[in-house]
């Protein structure tokens, strides 16, 4: 991955690259440490036809390049979020990713105590999105494709990021372990709302139809059955989302 870091406003940006060669797709104005990928001639001539400034700092020299200290706190924070989620470790670019999200709306000192966010665009970012929900937390997303009569149009998916650029204000980036896929889609519940709600109305009938009885709820049945349903209509492999 690739990570740019505005000097003056500190917004951070991330590209993956596949490969060294991915790297000239993505300049804008570029400080970096001499790596092969950016000093290559096809760098060069991107730079030269859009008179795109560059400089390399020394190699080893990690205090002559302003970005190298954004990338031990993306490191530290992203260690921090794959430890308490408990994601696995193919994962880490969307923890990252994540990572740069909260970043660049989060205050800073340096900028009088304004997010990076702010002093690249001149707006307050909206924060409000990012207290919902926790990296890796099961969340449920609604199945377009199910067809009736289906047991379940619901789909248990992992809330992995932000959507900024799709939907709404409450579209978020969501991860499909049945498909390996990562989608961005409106959410419908929290899973533990969830099954609040199914444990409240279970208890509802219960009380409506006999007043002596309450069924209780096995909530590890209902994300068993949740994630059984999910494998069956997108088995492994499957390009459905």
């Amino acid at each position: 991955m690739q990570v740019f870091v505005g000097t003056d406003s500190h917004y951070i940006h991330g590209y993956e690259c596949r490969t060294d060669k991915e790297f000239a797709r993505m300049l804008e104005g570029i400080l970096n440490d001499m790596a092969k990928a950016e000093i290559s001639k096809k760098v060069e001539e991107i730079l030269r036809r859009y008179m795109i400034d560059a400089h390399q700092s020394e190699p080893y020299q990690q205090q002559q390049n302003p970005v190298e200290r954004s990338i031990q706190d993306i490191k530290r924070y992203a260690n921090y979020v794959a430890d308490y989620s408990g994601a696995p470790p193919e994962a880490w670019v969307l923890i990252v990713h994540y990572v740069m999200y909260i970043m660049n709306r989060t205050a800073r000192s340096v900028l009088n105590h304004r997010t990076p966010y702010e002093k690249l665009y001149g707006q307050t970012p909206d924060i409000s999105v990012m207290t919902q929900f926790q990296f890796w937390e099961p969340v449920l997303i609604h199945n377009h494709l199910t067809i009736f009569p289906s047991t379940s149009s619901k789909i248990l998916v992992r809330f992995v990021g932000f959507s900024d650029s799709v939907g709404n204000a409450g579209c978020y980036k969501v991860y499909n372990e049945a498909t390996g896929k990562t989608l961005s889609r409106a959410l419908l519940a929290l899973m533990n709302a969830y099954m609040k709600s199914m444990k409240w109305n279970h208890f509802h009938h219960a009380q409506v139809g006999s007043p002596m009885t309450f069924p209780l709820v096995n909530w590890s049945s209902h994300v068993e059955f949740l994630n059984k349903e999910n494998q069956a209509q997108f088995p492994l492999g499957s390009r459905k989302c």
